[in-house]
């Protein structure tokens, strides 16, 4: 089984097994509230990627139509060259960008690079729009508790300044 920090197995071909994929969804916490049937189309939709060490996942500036979740590894973000966050395993990029009503807000307010290689769950609107309709329902709740998270810790930031994001 797998845990954090451990590689997903390899099936012969280099390929991660479906079954170790589902199992990998299951122990993050964006899917928790995704029942099996769920977690099946994710695995067989989504977009399973590896990524490299120094690799731009995002540039600041750059319009944004996708997210991703990441299944392993971490990245770091930078604000005008400030590192700011270090965001790890389950945790969620691109949603701001991807979620936007409109062009001018799709545009990426962050550089996202990977600081330990990554492995990336991601999604696109087409892609988003070929789950079923309680697949989408449950991206959507991830998405609002990923927000409000976020939300809290910028008023907090806010509210106590000296303290670090």
């Amino acid at each position: 089984s797998l845990v954090a920090g451990q590689q997903v197995p390899l099936n012969r071909l280099g390929e991660v097994r479906d079954s170790e994929r589902f199992t990998l969804l299951r122990s993050l916490e964006f899917f928790s509230e995704f029942g099996d049937v769920q977690l099946w189309e994710v695995v067989r939709r989504a977009r399973w990627k590896r990524y490299p060490v120094g690799y731009a996942l995002f540039k600041r500036g750059q319009e944004g139509n996708s997210f991703h979740i990441i299944a392993q590894g971490e990245v770091e973000v930078f604000r005008e060259g400030r590192l700011v966050a270090t965001l790890g395993q389950g945790t969620s990029v691109g949603e701001m960008a991807y979620l936007a009503p409109n062009p001018d807000l799709r545009r990426h307010s962050t550089d996202i690079k990977v600081s330990q290689e990554c492995t990336t769950i991601s999604f696109t609107p087409e892609s988003i729009g070929q789950l079923s309709p309680e697949c989408q329902h449950r991206f959507d709740r991830g998405f609002i508790r990923v927000l409000v998270r976020r939300l809290h810790a910028a008023h907090e930031a806010l509210a106590h300044p000296r303290r670090i994001l």
